[in-house]
């Protein structure tokens, strides 16, 4: 007599199977004839080469494609407190464009911009550079129906709609793109954004005048579909007129009176992850050099631009309360903890950003211990060597400071 069968075990058989084939069923389904139309999966990915071929042959005023002419960034070299090999002077060239697309779609989960003819365009969509076999959009199965809109509307959302960093770095340049190039913002009538109900999110799109009942929220509408999609760059790294702004934007005269103190430590003590263990022994020790404790949970933008403006030394765990360096003036100090392992282009940001700024910015790296949320390098906590960083900042720093 056989065997009877497990269907817990036949069940994770079929998910492997379906799993390892995943790439294979999906480059089937898209050579299906009606593929596009009922289960919405990309036809093709025009690559970042192909742009331009892509808009010379449209033939409606609703699809362009303006490209500014961005200089080079030299952004200077990081400097490491604790390690001897130093970063390298990096040449960063920013990208400058305005899209539009006619009857295209955005679907959140990949970042992706769709063309009418079913075409995932790179330049707007996520890991441009990948090619269409690398990019996880076209091993989806199925994608989900679109929330159409008979109208204009602009893609807002970022690589993450519910950090600090990415929202006042990457939202109000989008406006601000489409100004430079002389469209009317008033003509818009949607904006699509994840809406995170977080207060700085609020207060950025206040201080840009966009409507609440314009926002379309990707969180509940996956894909969407406009008659006309507006286009602008990420924004992933900040560049210095967007830094120039945001300080216009946020610095407020009044706020800016309060006097706030000079050394600054901001604690992560109220985050999930990338925490200081070792934060109370820590404090103890930089409060010798004068440093004072901030939490910036609870302040307004304006609030955090005022302390920043006036800070001549910032020392904060890696995260996005080191979004407002921006206000910072121009030498002012910062030392960035980081895990010993978080390295790479999501780490350098920070030092990107002061780089633009000519601020003095000092990595040292920490001991690092896995949580709740595994071994990736971002969620990892810290632990600074007090003694050794005592020294390094009296060797250092203190004759800067």
């Amino acid at each position: 007599m056989p065997a009877a069968i497990n269907p817990a075990v036949m069940k994770n058989k079929i998910l492997f199977f379906l799993k390892k084939k995943k790439p294979v069923i999906a480059s089937f389904l898209r050579k299906l004839p009606f593929s596009y139309t009922f289960i919405r999966i990309p036809k093709k990915r025009i690559l970042l080469k192909d742009t331009l071929s892509y808009f010379e042959v449209q033939n409606s005023d609703k699809d362009f494609f303006i490209s500014g002419e961005s200089g080079i960034i030299d952004i200077a070299p990081a400097k490491c407190l604790n390690m001897p090999v130093q970063g390298t002077k990096i040449h960063y060239k920013p990208d400058d464009f305005f899209m539009s697309l006619s009857n295209a779609r955005y679907y959140h989960p990949f970042s992706s911009v769709i063309s009418k003819e079913g075409y995932q365009i790179a330049l707007v969509s996520n890991n441009q550079v990948n090619t269409q076999k690398e990019h996880t959009l076209f091993q989806a199965l199925y994608i989900p129906s679109p929330n159409k809109s008979k109208n204009t509307g602009l893609v807002l959302s970022t690589s993450d709609d519910n950090n600090y960093y990415h929202c006042l770095f990457q939202i109000p340049p989008k406006i601000w793109t489409l100004e430079k190039y002389g469209y009317d913002i008033s003509g818009i009538n949607h904006f699509f954004l994840e809406l995170s109900g977080l207060p700085f999110q609020k207060e950025i799109l206040s201080a840009l005048n966009i409507s609440r009942d314009k926002i379309v929220d990707l969180g509940n509408y996956k894909l969407i579909e406009a008659e006309q999609l507006l286009l602008t760059p990420a924004f992933e790294k900040p560049e210095p007129w967007i830094c120039e702004r945001i300080r216009l934007l946020f610095l407020n005269s009044t706020v800016k009176n309060i006097n706030y103190p000079g050394k600054i430590y901001v604690s992560r003590k109220w985050a999930r992850f990338r925490k200081l263990l070792n934060e109370t022994e820590f404090i103890e020790s930089i409060s010798k050099f004068n440093f004072q404790l901030v939490c910036t949970e609870g302040m307004s933008i304006e609030q955090q631009a005022a302390l920043f403006d006036g800070a001549e030394t910032v020392i904060a765990p890696h995260g996005a309360g080191l979004a407002n360096i921006v206000f910072c003036k121009k030498n002012a100090v910062i030392i960035e903890l980081r895990a010993k392992s978080h390295t790479g282009e999501l780490a350098n940001v920070y030092e990107h950003l002061s780089g633009v700024l000519q601020l003095k910015h000092y990595t040292y790296v920490c001991d690092e211990y896995m949580n709740e949320f595994g071994k990736r390098a971002i969620y990892l906590d810290l632990s600074v060597n007090i003694p050794e960083f005592e020294k390094l900042y009296l060797s250092v720093l203190a004759n800067q400071i």
